[in-house]
């Protein structure tokens, strides 16, 4: 769990919250 993680992690994060809202 380095840098290249926290930053994929912030673009799963950045794609999937927006997503999960309109779901919901």
């Amino acid at each position: 769990m380095g840098p290249d993680f926290a930053a994929e992690l912030a673009v799963v994060l950045v794609v999937y919250e927006p997503a999960l809202f309109v779901v919901d």
